[in-house]
This record gives structure tokens, C-alpha cells and sequence, in this order.
């Protein structure tokens, strides 16, 4: 995990403390949230860039966003299409906000390396 990218969508508490817990990987962290959370860039060297760059650059992305209207299918088929084939989708939040049908298909397929998500505990086999 040395060197690769942790894409961190939704960067408050449970977002920041997944970030530090990071840093003895010597992680780059990308982060998107729609608060600004000035300690991550500060205390962890966390870049902020839009979800579409979270997505297409990170290695792991981890989700921690309330689910809402604005966050219900946060990352469908699109968001799931610009990940890396070797990347990693870890939902923590509610189930709803991936698209687990839009999921287990890039499993299935092997569009991306593995991925979990609310009740779905499909893992792609590497």
C-alpha cells in the first residue's frame, strides 16, 4: 500500500481519522467533501480535488458521506467507469449510496479489483 493513493469522499470525522490511519503507509490522500476540512490538508497532506479526480486517480476510495438525496447512488456506473482496473471501492456509509448493482457488475466483469459495499460482500478474485 506503500506509495499508492487513498481517495477519501466524505472528509469528516470518519473520513480524517481513515486518513491519518493511513499515513503509516506513506499514502497520498485525495479528499472531496463539500464542508472544507483545513486539518486534512494540514495536519495530513491531503490534496481536495473533485470526486471525478478522487475517482480516477485513487488506488483505494473510501466513502464516509451521510446518505441523502444528494448522496443516494453518489457513485454509479459513471463514477465506477473512471476507477482504475486495480483499484479498491470501500463503502462505509449507508448501502444506497453506491450503486451496488452498478458494483457487482465491475466485479463481475473485472473492471475494478474488489469492492464493498453495504449488504454486498461480492469481492473480485484477483
Amino acid at each position: 500500500m506503500s506509495g499508492k493513493t487513498l481517495g477519501v469522499a466524505g472528509a469528516g470525522k470518519i473520513g480524517t481519522a481513515m486518513a491519518r490511519k493511513s499515513l503509516c503507509f506513506r499514502m497520498r490522500i485525495f479528499c472531496n467533501d463539500v464542508v472544507e476540512n483545513e486539518q486534512l490538508g494540514k495536519e495530513l497532506g491531503a490534496k481536495k480535488v473533485d470526486l471525478q479526480v478522487l475517482l480516477k486517480e485513487g488506488d483505494f476510495i473510501s466513502i464516509h458521506v451521510p446518505l441523502g438525496p444528494q448522496t443516494t447512488h453518489l457513485i454509479g456506473e459513471k463514477g465506477i467507469s473512471l476507477m482504475k482496473p486495480t483499484a479498491y471501492l470501500i463503502n462505509t456509509s449507508r448501502g444506497p449510496v453506491v450503486d451496488e448493482k452498478a458494483l457487482a457488475l465491475a466485479l463481475k466483469e473485472k473492471r475494478i479489483a474488489g469492492g464493498r459495499s453495504g449488504c454486498l460482500r461480492e469481492r473480485a478474485r484477483a
